[in-house]
Formats: C-alpha cells, structure tokens, sequence
C-alpha cells in the first residue's frame, strides 16, 4: 500500500491499532491514507513532523477507473502468481469491496501492464466487474522499480510456492546483477545463496509445462525431484509427465523412480520415453485391478528387479 507521508505528533492521541496511549515513537496507519505517529520528547512536544518514508513510497497517486479487459490479459513482466485458489478472494471483494487498489504501470504507448493486483483483477473479472480502480504509476519508473514492488508486496503477505518463487527469480534475474540477486533476494524468498539454486529456479521457469509447474505448486513433486527431471531432455520429461498424471507417487518414490529409469536407460542404450511404453512397465501403469497405491509399489518393485535382475 502507498499513503500519504504525513504524520501528526500528538501524545494524547488513541491509537486504533493499539488500543492505547500511543508510546513515543509508535505509529499507525488510517484507513483515510494518513500515517499517525507519537515523536513526543522532553524539548519538542507536539510538533508536526515528516515520517521518513522510503523513496517508493512518494509515488502515491489517486486511484484511477482503468477498464478492466485491458488488464491482466496475460502473465506480464512482473507477476509472480500461480496455482491460487481465487474463491477466497472472490468472497472477499463480494463482502468487503476492493480494499486496496492494484498497481499498473503505463508505458509511454499507454500499454498497461499489471505491477501489484493481479489476482485481485482476476477476481472482480470473475465477479463481473468492468472496470476497476488503479493506482497509475509513472511512465518514467524504471522497471526495476515496478518489479520491487511487486516483489516486496508478496513476500511480505503469503509465503510463495516453489513456481512463483521461480517466477520471482528470473525476472529479478533479468532486472538485477546476478550477486544482488544471489545475496539480497534469494534469502528473502527463503533460498540459499548458490548458483546452482539459482539456475533450478530460472529453469523451472523456462522449461517446465503447465502440468509439471501445478505438480510443483501443489507439492505433488518436490524441488529436488524437479531438479533430476530437468537432467532429462524433453521427450524423456514428458515421458514421466504421463507416468506421473497416471500413477500418483509420493516425494521419495518419484526420486527413486529418476534414479532407477536413469540407470536401466543407460545400461540399455534406450531413451525414457521408449522404455516406459514397453511391456513391463505398460503392464502395471493398465493394470485396473490395483489401486494408486498398489501401482505405485508395483511399479516401483517392477523398476528394481529389471533395475537389478538377481535381486
């Protein structure tokens, strides 16, 4: 959010977030914008003050009625959402309203694109809205800007799945030194500091399809087995794309898996993708007389013994 820097010394003053005589140096925030704050000293009392605020925060402008279909038409350059669930949203706007605006950035064609608010627009699309209120940020704030508003705003509020966190780290990548990103934001999203960490994220985001990416976000596949699937080339990926929608393995039995199809695929000079669609295999995944659970345990049992036939 982004309100007015102006803020009023009172030590009377009850706050409504504290519920209380505010303490020196306390502040809070009116829902009118205004940033309320106790500087009470034994010198200076009650004197107006300006609360020092972060350069970001004086870009404040007034809402403005942006027509909603020129919104969020796709991903846009600084999203990072994927894989929410919008109902809880969508009742909340019906309850409460719009109760902060989103963010659009302008460029100097007058193209809009969505800086902070995307899933916010979704909703009042759902809800059959036409247009909705926007702050409208400068043409001339460099991208990098928009992207840290973007960034800090999300991270701030909800903890990020592994997609949007790959979502975050490409395009921070593209708008920042790679050791600002490495040292500054990998720790805010809760990453280590390592490069290979850094390339598995920018390469979920990049080489990863839709169903593999709602795998990830919906913790069907862990990171790290997202990082042995992307040591396969694309055949071999979609290979176990399909395996994975038609047997449904948990964390460790998919790490297995990689391992297992890996090793047989080496030894017999065969592609994954020829490999699971021959007869061994094909007998489990079409076996309609087990359930989930069974196949996966047959499945996992058939890996091993071709894997190792004296076993």
């Amino acid at each position: 959010m982004f309100f007015q820097p102006i803020c009023f010394a009172h030590k009377t003053y009850l706050s409504p977030t504290f519920g209380r005589k505010m303490q020196p140096g306390e502040f809070t925030i009116l829902f009118n914008g205004l940033i309320i704050m106790n500087i009470e000293n034994p010198v200076k009392k009650n004197r107006r003050c300006q609360l020092p605020l972060h350069p970001l925060n004086n870009i404040y402008e007034p809402p403005k009625r942006i027509d909603i279909q020129s919104l969020a038409a796709d991903q846009g350059l600084f999203r990072m959402s994927y894989g929410f669930d919008l109902s809880p949203l969508v009742e909340s706007i019906k309850e409460a309203g719009l109760l902060n605006p989103p963010l659009v950035y302008s460029d100097e064609n007058g193209k809009m694109d969505v800086v902070s608010g995307y899933r916010r627009i979704l909703a009042l699309k759902e809800i059959g809205c036409t247009a909705v209120p926007c702050v409208v940020l400068p043409s001339t704030m460099p991208g990098n800007k928009c992207m840290l508003l973007n960034f800090y705003d999300n991270i701030a509020t909800r903890t990020l799945n592994p997609v949007e966190k790959a979502m975050a780290c490409r395009r921070l990548s593209s708008l920042f030194p790679r050791p600002e990103v490495l040292t500054r934001f990998m720790p805010a999203l809760g990453l280590p500091s390592h490069e290979s960490t850094l390339g598995l994220y920018n390469a979920i985001d990049t080489e990863f399809d839709d169903e593999m990416k709602h795998a990830l976000a919906s913790g069907r596949m862990p990171v790290k087995a997202a990082g042995e699937l992307l040591k396969f080339p694309e055949a071999d990926r979609q290979a176990f794309r399909n395996l994975f929608l038609l047997i449904k393995f948990n964390s460790n039995q998919q790490l297995q898996i990689f391992d297992l199809i890996s090793d047989i695929s080496v030894r017999d000079g065969k592609p994954v993708s020829t490999l699971l669609d021959e007869e061994p295999f094909r007998t489990v995944i079409e076996d309609k007389a087990m359930n989930t659970p069974q196949k996966a345990r047959a499945f996992l049992d058939r890996c091993r013994r071709i894997r190792h036939p004296l076993m």
